[in-house]
Formats: C-alpha cells, sequence, structure tokens
C-alpha cells in the first residue's frame, strides 16, 4: 500500500488491492484476511459505494506508512563524518514483563541497537539518544533505565563493541542474496514491473531492521551493503512507472465495474 495506494491519496477499491495480489499470486481468501487484520488493527477502513467496496487509510494507518516509507527510502544514505560518540543504555525488564521486553528488543533494534547481553544495549550514532529515551518512556522503562552519550572505554577497540552487538557477517550474506535476486531481473511489461517492484521492496524492507547502519569505518571490507542500497535506488526508479501505470489500470477497472 505504500507504493501505491499512499501517494493516489490513501483509497482505493477492494477489487484494486485484490487483483493486484492476484498479480502477486495470493489468492482472494488470503487478501481478503490481511484486509481484515488491517482494519482490526485500525490502519484502515471499508465503506459500500453501491455493490462495490472502498478502502481509506486511517491516520494511523498514513503515519505508519509513511514512517516505514522514510525508514526504507531514507536508509542507507552516506554520513558525514562520524563523530566517534557512542550510546550506551541499560534497561533490565522485569521477567514477567515479557511484551514489553519484546517490544523494547524490536523497537530499539528498529533504530539501529545492537544487543550485548545483561540489559546492555549500544549504537555508534550518539544522535540516536532521544529515540531510545521515547522508545524507553513508552514502555515506561525509563525511571529505571540508564543511557549514556559518550566515547568507547579507553583503550576500547570499536570493532570488538560492533562484533558484540551485531552479526555483520549473516547480513553481509543476505545483500549479497538480495544482489543476486534483483540484478539481474528484467520484468516485461506494466504488470511484470508490479510483480518485480512489489518484491523488490518486500525484500529490502528487512534490511533497515537488520543492518544497525553503522558508520562506514565500522564496516568490514567489501561490505555488500553500499551495492545493494544502490541497486534498490536503481531499480525502483526504473520499474515504478509501469508499475504504477498497473495500479492505474487496476483502478480504472475497479471504478468502471457496476
Amino acid at each position: 500500500m505504500g507504493e501505491f495506494v499512499l501517494p493516489a491519496g490513501g483509497a482505493a477499491w477492494t477489487s484494486a488491492l485484490l487483483g493486484g495480489v492476484a498479480d502477486l499470486g495470493v489468492s482472494p481468501a488470503a487478501a481478503r484476511q490481511a484486509l481484515m487484520r488491517m482494519s482490526h488493527n485500525g490502519w484502515i477502513r471499508t465503506s459500500r459505494q453501491g455493490r462495490r467496496a472502498r478502502v481509506e487509510l486511517t491516520p494511523e494507518g498514513v503515519d505508519l506508512l509513511q514512517t516505514g516509507s522514510q525508514r526504507i527510502y531514507g536508509f542507507g544514505v552516506p554520513d558525514s563524518d562520524w563523530d566517534h560518540r557512542w550510546v550506551l543504555i541499560h534497561s533490565t525488564v522485569p521477567a514477567d514483563q515479557a511484551a514489553a521486553r519484546d517490544r523494547l528488543r524490536t523497537r530499539l533494534a528498529w533504530n539501529g541497537f545492537g544487543y550485548v547481553g545483561g540489559g546492555l544495549w549500544l549504537s555508534p550514532r550518539a544522535d540516536r539518544v532521544d529515540d531510545a529515551r521515547r522508545i524507553l518512556a513508552a514502555e515506561h522503562l525509563d525511571s529505571d533505565a540508564v543511557v549514556i552519550v559518550g566515547g568507547p572505554p579507553h583503550g576500547e577497540d570499536p570493532r570488538r563493541l560492533v562484533d558484540l552487538g551485531w552479526d555483520l557477517a549473516a547480513v553481509d550474506g543476505e545483500y549479497a542474496r538480495f544482489i543476486a535476486d534483483f540484478d539481474p531481473l528484467r520484468p516485461d511489461g506494466p504488470a511484470g514491473c508490479f510483480v518485480a517492484l512489489t518484491a523488490l521492496v518486500q525484500s529490502f524492507r528487512h534490511f533497515p531492521f537488520a543492518d544497525p547502519d553503522l558508520p562506514a569505518e565500522l564496516l568490514p571490507p567489501g561490505w555488500n551493503g553500499h551495492r545493494a542500497v544502490e541497486l534498490f535506488a536503481r531499480r525502483r526508479a526504473e520499474w515504478l512507472p509501469g508499475a504504477r501505470a498497473r495500479w492505474d489500470e487496476l483502478e480504472r477497472g475497479a471504478a468502471a465495474a457496476r
């Protein structure tokens, strides 16, 4: 929806959505279940216009897609010189608050923090300290947490901290597979572009969560992330016009139906 519905005003005919997912090989029953889950989560609402149904993004749905789009399409942009400051967080979550612990882990990881054990999280991006504090406050963990901004302990190799917090070899391997999948791909026609673009975004959207977006000097030699980010931007620019032409075709067909 972020590629097609959101830019078109945040609404679409249900039959157009079903036609789009049919292009992707998804059954109508599975697609309707997905729409029901989105409605249950408060991200969309449905209205009837005669025999036809129209789906509209709620303000919460718009915010969700806009936040996700900013994270995906702004990810991997070359940064300025690193100031060598880190954010360190120490936060322990009581054993009886497993849900809060899972949310904290997910949200901190999404913001590029690595977990090193013992309730300790870290990031070499000092500008993420406000994000960390907002996350802790949202989970009512800020009063017992310790948040420190500064350089690593004297004599500590920053790359050792990276090895403790993240498995960069695994992420690099995922980037290599992404490149192998989409570098040779040449879709045919608007429907082919629609399918290829959807697969491209679906595959890439994982990286802002898995890749902490470390400063260049902390990355291993031959890091595949740079090639993958460039390939994603290039393929999206190539396939987006055809994909949107297919989406417009689906919307026109749905609007003309009676």
